[in-house]
């Protein structure tokens, strides 16, 4: 008589890296819909399917830093444009601090991803507690 094998041949760590990229298509998927609330909303569908407490946690985080930070450089440009039409910067100011201004949209990017990292550690206890 064989034996079944008791575990899945895919590693362990690919399935945590496909569910964070999962997580990040969540992320870009509702964003027309939800807006600011995506990364909670897609970090607790992460946080449901990964049982690890600080896994959720972190593949939430991942999942939407992965989308935010090209996001925030790719419309860059845009909010440069609208700085200067409002009378806010002119474009002198803002080629001065051009390496401020791309630091301060990464680290905008990692504020709105701890949205993805509070819900990845509410689907978590949700999950936990439906179990």
């Amino acid at each position: 008589m064989t034996q079944i094998p008791q575990h899945h041949p895919m590693a362990r760590g690919t399935k945590y890296g496909l569910v964070i990229l999962a997580t990040a298509f969540l992320n870009i998927g509702l964003f027309p819909i939800t807006y600011i609330l995506t990364p909670l909303f897609a970090g607790i569908v992460c946080g449901f399917l990964v049982v690890s407490t600080k896994r959720a946690v972190l593949g939430g985080y991942l999942g939407a830093f992965i989308v935010f930070v090209p996001l925030e450089i790719l419309t860059a440009p845009a909010l440069m444009d609208y700085l200067v039409q409002s009378g806010a910067l002119t474009m002198a100011e803002i080629q001065e601090m051009i390496l401020v201004f791309y630091l301060l949209l990464i680290l905008a990017a990692s504020l709105i991803s701890i949205l993805g990292a509070t819900g990845g550690l509410f689907g978590s206890k949700l999950k936990r507690r439906r179990v």
